[in-house]
């Protein structure tokens, strides 16, 4: 039997691609949901993070770990500027609001990537990563 993955990574995993999703494409930005949910996707976040397992899934490319961790931190920042921008000091700040936008369109442009490369694992190499976030398993 192979090694699961998690079911609480997969849980996160698809909730912040939600968040993702809603946030860039749905909801109006700076509006009580947009901020709400971008909230939620920094705590999301900062969950899987904290949870990191203690030994090496082997189900994973090592080069695409710093993928991940690019949009985690985008996700964090987009969170840190959300906040920023809804504070008297830098209330109205189009730097703040130039960082922020730049960094969803990062954001965007790091999971295409991610997908990108699911896909062409699955042509290349033949193989079902991509069952990894859907039933815990890698089918070879």
């Amino acid at each position: 039997m192979s090694e699961r993955y998690p079911l609480l990574f997969r849980f996160i995993h698809w909730w912040v691609a939600f968040t993702v999703i809603l946030n860039f494409f749905i909801l109006e930005v700076g509006e009580v949901p947009h901020r709400y949910i971008g909230y939620i996707a920094c705590l999301l976040v900062l969950i899987r993070v904290t949870l990191r397992t203690k030994r090496t899934i082997s189900h994973y490319n090592p080069k695409a770990k710093y993928v991940y961790y690019l949009i985690w931190l985008g996700i964090l920042f987009q969170g840190m500027t959300g906040f920023l921008m809804g504070t008297d000091t830098f209330w109205g700040s189009s730097t703040l609001e130039g960082m922020h936008e730049l960094s969803a369109q990062i954001i965007v442009a790091l999971a295409s990537l991610h997908i990108g490369g699911v896909f062409l694992d699955a042509w290349r190499h033949k193989r079902r990563t991509w069952m990894l976030m859907i039933s815990g398993v890698k089918e070879e």
